[in-house]
């Protein structure tokens, strides 16, 4: 709400709510440890002025620091990049339906395939 918040204030756009979100995912995983700015980029081999500058959004993290960040902080590299966008979102982790489809539609020869998302964008025209 925070994060709505701030925005509506300031009229940001979606890409700044999502440095915002990643920012403090960063911050809340530093206080979870109990390290400093100083301890994550001696860990992860950044410079400390960096990841000041990343946590106060004065700098878009790069895809080799989320790598190191993700290693560091013991975190699915693609996790930390779609956080970072600069991978775009995953799907949903937390809807089982949405992933047996997935799951179900990717075993599917691709004529199948084809009828399924004809037959979807049907349903969802109604």
């Amino acid at each position: 709400m925070l994060i709505v918040n701030n925005c509506q204030q300031k009229k940001c756009n979606y890409n700044e709510v999502m440095s915002e979100s990643f920012r403090l995912w960063l911050q809340q995983e530093l206080n979870r440890l109990e390290w400093t700015h100083a301890k994550l980029a001696t860990k992860a081999g950044v410079s400390r002025s960096l990841v000041t500058r990343v946590l106060l959004g004065n700098a878009d993290p790069s895809a080799d620091f989320c790598v190191k960040i993700a290693k560091t902080l013991d975190q699915p590299t693609e996790r930390v990049l779609r956080l970072a966008e600069i991978l775009p979102p995953g799907l949903p982790e937390d809807n089982p339906d949405l992933q047996e489809l997935l799951t179900i539609f990717q075993t599917l020869p691709p004529a199948q395939q084809k009828q399924v998302l004809e037959y979807v964008q049907f349903v969802s025209r109604k």
